[in-house]
Formats: structure tokens, sequence, C-alpha cells
């Protein structure tokens, strides 16, 4: 089944608040939810309602089967695409031509139902896949083109991967639940060993599960992340900041969140764009607000283009373009379709 290996993650966010009411602020002291203006068009770059095979091609006419993870070159603009269904990775160009990207043959770990991905300024290629009878659960890096062979990079409970906005590096998420530090992983893509980092905690309760990353300039990032119980989440979700100084603490806005499944940000760190509940909203840290940009048609279930509102949008993961002027996203399971939303 498609939803047995597509990799939905299951977080949201709050965003806790400090400080005193400003006028985007509701009278419970929470961001106001603006409404969404016509410079959000939504539009469909690439793929169709086939979902029985995968097919290269120009814009309507190249299929995917399961669109997935999503990462934009910094450099060129470049997106690339994981399709786990089809055990591919795929490339579009100049938003329109859809070619699949050579995966070295006969390489160990194989290619198998590719998650997460990143790429980094240097063309190189880093993506998570869980693994089957023959590998375990890795992170695997590889160069388009390059004869050298993939390396691979065990990591049994792996989340997000980010690509650093100035470095070579990707930083990776370990999901698992903080005993009494927190690892985050910088990996150099052509090494084998990844470095973890142990970091200091600031009011982070030791339950936390952390599941997405967004790295910004000058070593900031953003972590999504929730209290868990013995097996199930028992609170609402927050957003972390990870500052410069290797300090995780809890960011400083106030807003619910209820599913995050995708998170980008712009480099400065000045606004972060997240799917939540298949609708995508934009969070700005300078003006403490918060807005829904396009989300699913109350109307029309049909997968339309359109402005803001009025597109029918079910957003999973996201990233934004070399020049920040957009954000480019994959579906839900039901849509095979690479689409775009402008800022």
């Amino acid at each position: 089944m498609k939803s047995d290996i597509l990799f939905k993650v299951a977080a949201g966010v709050v965003l806790l608040g400090i400080g005193c009411k400003s006028e985007n602020m509701d009278d419970l002291g929470k961001p106001k939810t603006l409404g969404t203006s016509s410079q959000y068009t939504v539009t469909t770059i690439a793929g169709g309602n086939n979902t029985e095979e995968q097919k290269d091609g120009i814009g309507k006419n190249a299929y995917f089967i399961g669109p997935n993870g999503i990462a934009v070159s910094a450099v060129s603009n470049n997106i690339y695409i994981t399709d786990p269904i089809a055990s591919s990775l795929r490339k579009i160009e100049s938003d329109s031509i859809v070619t699949t990207i050579h995966y070295p043959e006969n390489s160990l770990p194989a290619l198998f139902a590719p998650g997460e991905i990143a790429v980094t300024n240097d063309g190189t290629i880093t993506f998570s896949q869980n693994g089957d009878f023959r590998s375990s659960p890795s992170i695997i890096s590889f160069k388009p083109g390059s004869s050298d062979h993939p390396i691979s990079r065990e990591l049994v409970d792996q989340g997000g991967l980010s690509a650093d906005p100035q470095l070579n590096l990707v930083w990776a998420i370990d999901r698992a639940r903080i005993q009494d530090n927190f690892f985050v992983y910088q990996i150099e893509p052509l090494k084998r060993l990844p470095l973890s980092l142990i970091l200091k905690i600031d009011d982070v309760s030791l339950t936390i599960r952390f599941e997405l990353i967004a790295a910004c300039k000058d070593g900031v990032k953003y972590l999504m992340g929730r209290t868990y119980g013995p097996v199930n989440p028992v609170d609402e979700p927050q957003l972390y900041i990870l500052d410069k100084n290797k300090v995780i603490k809890p960011a400083t806005i106030s807003y619910h969140f209820t599913d995050v499944t995708g998170i980008t940000a712009k480099r400065d760190g000045s606004a972060i764009y997240v799917a939540d509940n298949e609708f995508i909203k934009k969070i700005d840290l300078k003006k403490n607000t918060v807005e829904v940009i396009a989300g699913p048609n109350e109307t029309y279930s049909d997968d339309r283009d359109g402005v803001g509102r009025d597109a029918d949008v079910h957003a999973f993961k996201l990233a934004i373009s070399k020049d920040e002027s957009a954000i480019y996203f994959t579906e839900f399971y039901r849509s095979t379709k690479i689409r775009k939303i402008t800022l």
C-alpha cells in the first residue's frame, strides 16, 4: 500500500509566547491569522493524475507514483524529489523538465523507498531511507555524475534533513527521545561518519522527540518537536530554536498547530513556512504573525490551481526556492503532482 511506505511525520507545533501584547496579537495574546492575498498563486509544475507508472517528460506529461521529500538547490534552483513508491530520485529543471536521477548500480545499500532529501551547494544529494531486508535504515549521500560510490551511514530513527545555506553540510534529526542530552547530526556528505552534537538544553523536557529541522544562516536552526508518553504524544507540539551557541530552547511566538509534516525557512530565519494539516502557513518571526496562505478548498476537492484559498492544496513537504520567491511542495497520498506557490 502506498500509505505503508510514505513517511508521514505525525508532528505539530505550538509556539510559546512571551512579552507584551502588540497590534498583531489577539485578546488571548496569540498572533492573528491573516487573510490571504493575490500574491499566493498556486500552479502545478509537473506530474499528473497517473499513479501507475513513472515517466520523465515536461510538466504534466511527466508522471510520479508517490512523490514525498522535496529539496531545492540554492545554486541552480533545480528541484529534487524522492519517490518512495517507485524507489527513485527525480529532478525538475526550469520548473518543468523532469528526469530520473541515476543512482549508481550495484551500490550498497541499494536505493529503496527514499524519504527525506537535502541538496548542498556543491550538488551532492543526501537522502534518508528506512532500508529493506538487505540494509538498515540509513542516510545516504552521493554526487550525480561522480564515479564515487554512495556513502551510507546508519541512523535507525532518522527524522528531517536540511542543507546548510552557507556550508556544504547537512543537518539531520535523530527522533529518539532525549535521555540525558539531545543529539543532532552534522553530516559532511562526502565523509562516512556523521558528527553528533550534544546540545545544551534550556527548559526542554527530557521526553521531547524532534521530527523536523530547517537550517538558516549563522548556525541558527528551527526544530519541530513534541512530548511523548510511553508510546504516543501526550501534549501539544512545539517549535524550538537551536541557536549559534548550540543551546536549544522553545521559540517565542504563540500559535497552535495540529499536524506539521513539512518545514522550510528563509535563510535569514525571518520567516518559517510549515505544512500543517495540509495547509501552508507562513510564520513571520519579525512581525509576530501567522498567515494561512493555501490549503484544502472547502468547496472543490479537485487539486485545482488558483490564488490562495481558491486553490485546492493538500501540502505535505515544502522547500523554498533559490531566490525565496516561491515554495515548492509535494502533497498527501492522493496527489502525484509537484506544485509551487508564489510568495
